[in-house]
């Protein structure tokens, strides 16, 4: 957090407020924002799906189609697996040339709070620029 502090008076400078086109030139506080969503999703659980496919193998299980199918989005977020130390709030993890995660879950399904594909949340690009100036804007206070 104090990453994300220190960021803040170089890009918003003299101004009192952050706006929104600051928010790309904020990294910190991009990944204490991702980071808080990959430990406390907006919704722990993504919609149902039915599967389609007769016998798809899911993790060593196999689902009979026409099966519902829940993803929990929390134990996905939080799989040691893939995540370092993932009960751990670390911000950096987000952080750094090689990562390009975004919020849509678009190449990496290993992160997507807001959903992925056609059933992700349409209000995310408002959700996440408004959590973003609200925090900048209390940060900025500090």
């Amino acid at each position: 957090m104090s990453k994300a502090r220190a960021e803040l008076p170089e890009v918003i400078g003299s101004k009192q407020h952050p706006e929104e086109s600051d928010i790309d030139r904020l990294p910190c506080l991009r990944g204490v924002i991702m980071e808080s969503m990959r430990l406390h999703p907006p919704s722990p659980l993504l919609m149902p799906h039915h599967a389609t496919a007769q016998g798809a193998e899911v993790g060593g299980f196999t689902v009979p189609k026409g099966a519902t199918v829940i993803v929990n989005l929390w134990a996905v977020m939080r799989d040691p697996t893939t995540w370092t130390r993932p009960e751990e709030f670390s911000p950096e993890r987000f952080l750094g040339l090689d990562n390009n995660m975004d919020f849509r879950g678009k190449d990496k399904l290993e992160f997507m709070p807001f959903g992925a594909g056609r059933r992700a949340c349409p209000g995310m690009p408002m959700a996440t620029s408004v959590v973003t100036l609200v925090l900048a804007s209390f940060v900025a206070r500090l």
